[in-house]
């Protein structure tokens, strides 16, 4: 177990995709959905940054950005949904290269 792969790198590609469309009332229509987690692109000024999300309840997120090699965790209680939101407009121009 100690440093052996235990998810393959094929699924985990998979599972973070976008496999379908999120059709949710409350789930923005940029937003695609795989096997638990959502797949959308946040901008960063003039840059799309693709974006993998496994939300939780209450506000609780995991924000994955490969390309930055990025990875975002929020375990706040956020019943208004405005996390992402702040997430992109503060916490992503700061790691902008």
């Amino acid at each position: 177990m100690h440093g052996e792969q235990l998810i393959s790198a094929n699924y985990l590609a998979y599972a973070t995709s976008g496999i379908t469309k999120a059709t949710e009332d409350w789930q923005p229509d940029s937003f695609n959905y795989g096997y638990f987690w959502y797949q959308t692109d946040m901008i960063v000024g003039d840059k799309s940054y693709d974006v993998k999300i496994a939300w939780g309840g209450g506000g609780q997120h995991i924000i994955a950005l490969e390309e930055l090699d990025l990875i975002v965790v929020i375990t706040g209680h956020d019943r208004e949904d405005t996390i992402l939101a702040q997430v992109s407009k503060n916490i992503l121009p700061a790691f902008v290269k």
